[in-house]
């Protein structure tokens, strides 16, 4: 994989903007039908993206997201509600029917599966990756696909199956620290005297009015095609300068009207077995209702002793090694906190819950989805006010007059079922690069 490219100027048939697994995956689909004319521009120095396995003791761990970005995704189900897309108003709705069935229960009862009621919401969540469940859109419930089958953990981490994709890709046509400036996407005169400036304008008549794809790092890259893989997030924050001209306002208005959230995973080492052998969960039960009552400061809310209040259990990976979900403002929260009082927080916790000592863990693993500048979150969501239809104009490629896809994108907010997951961003990767395979009739592309 390169990293210093010698030359300033480079042409090549098509740029892959990041190198997640839905960049590769198009790599890898483009490659296998002999087509190589591609560089995939990666603005860190490690591939993979949203997909990061990191070793922690003996076992290998994927961030961002081993639930839905990866291989063991859940979907929680209460009595007869699902809550992976309700909005405030169905969700008061369905929690006073929900409670109707608690009125010949005595008092500590009730307190108890409301404790266990809102434990679910927290894991939905997650599941999600909203802030509150309110801010999910109802109306596109369904729009999900669960996949049949097993669920089923990677002992050697998620990054085994990238190396299998990679196996089919040209190392010399990945670039690692190539974070894109600017696409100039005009690809007639009229348009790119509009909207580019006198020097792009030039370089641009100079190289056969192709797309310039301007580097931070100072290198020019001209193409015929570019497959952006960008997250939501850097599209939301940064689309504005990252195309010249701006994207068409349907697209604009698909990237603003869809959620895009922060779901992190906390990774606790010990060095000693804390939980007996037979235990691979341990479930936490917050009193929310009380401490909204007696202990919450209305008036100067403290997330500094609440944000470990959204974390709903700690998953028990082996005796030595447990690993938590938090998601939203809470997980904004932690990402400002330094992985050592992350684990004072988490030992607090687990010591209050299983009632005895716990010591610190040895080792301390969180990601910062959020703060990554690369990726500025998780993973998407169907918020209130947006719609499937959202995500499938965030998916559709621009084209010329002549039907030819000039700017394309990928990435899991592009799938209109498998939204939010590797699998999605995966396929999606593969369809951009079939559009190009199409495009020049190269032939038994599937």
């Amino acid at each position: 994989m390169a990293t210093d490219v010698h030359d300033t100027v480079v042409h090549t048939k098509v740029a892959i903007i990041g190198a997640g697994i839905s960049g590769i995956s198009a790599a890898e689909k483009l490659a296998s039908y002999g087509f190589t004319d591609f560089k995939i521009l990666e603005a860190t120095d490690r591939i993979g993206g949203r997909i990061w396995t990191k070793d922690i003791g003996n076992f290998a761990f994927n961030s961002p997201k081993t639930l839905r970005l990866s291989s063991f995704h859940f979907h929680l189900k209460v009595g007869y509600f699902s809550f992976c897309h309700l909005n405030s108003f169905y969700y008061n709705k369905c929690y006073h029917k929900f409670v109707e069935n608690w009125m010949n229960f005595s008092d500590s009862e009730k307190r108890l599966r409301h404790m266990i009621f809102t434990q679910h919401l927290k894991q939905e969540t997650v599941v999600s990756g909203c802030n509150d469940l309110g801010d999910v859109s109802l109306s596109e419930f369904g729009c999900y696909e669960e996949l049949p089958g097993v669920h089923y953990t990677i002992p050697p981490g998620f990054q085994s199956v990238l190396d299998i994709l990679l196996s089919s890709v040209p190392e010399e046509n990945i670039w690692l620290k190539h974070s894109v400036k600017c696409i100039h996407w005009a690809d007639n005169e009229q348009s790119a005297q509009q909207h580019s400036s006198d020097n792009v304008q030039q370089c641009k008549n100079d190289n056969g009015n192709k797309i310039l794809i301007e580097c931070e790092n100072g290198k020019k890259v001209y193409v015929d095609h570019v497959i952006t893989t960008m997250s939501l997030g850097v599209l939301k924050a940064s689309s504005g300068r990252l195309f010249d001209p701006a994207l068409p306002e349907e697209k604009k208005e698909a990237i603003e009207k869809l959620g895009f959230g922060i779901v992190d995973r906390i990774n606790l080492y010990f060095d000693e077995p804390i939980v007996d052998p037979d235990v691979f969960r341990i479930e936490l039960l917050w009193d929310d209702k009380k401490y909204e009552e007696e202990e919450r400061n209305p008036d100067k809310p403290d997330m500094a002793t609440s944000w470990y209040r959204k974390i709903y259990s700690f998953e028990v990976i082996d005796a030595n090694l447990l690993s938590a979900w938090v998601c939203g403002k809470e997980a904004e929260y932690m990402e400002s906190l330094s992985e050592e009082q992350v684990a004072k927080d988490c030992q607090k916790i687990l010591s209050g819950f299983l009632k005895k000592d716990i010591p610190l863990p040895s080792k301390t693993i969180a990601t910062r989805w959020g703060k990554s500048k690369n990726t500025k979150g998780s993973y998407c969501y169907i918020k209130v006010g947006s719609t499937i239809s959202d995500v499938e104009a965030l998916g559709e490629p621009i084209t010329n007059n002549d039907g030819k896809p000039v700017i394309q994108f990928a990435g899991e907010a592009t799938h209109p079922s498998f939204y939010s997951t590797t699998h999605g961003a995966l396929l999606t990767g593969h369809r951009e690069a079939k559009r190009i395979l199409d495009h020049y009739n190269i032939e038994n592309s599937i």
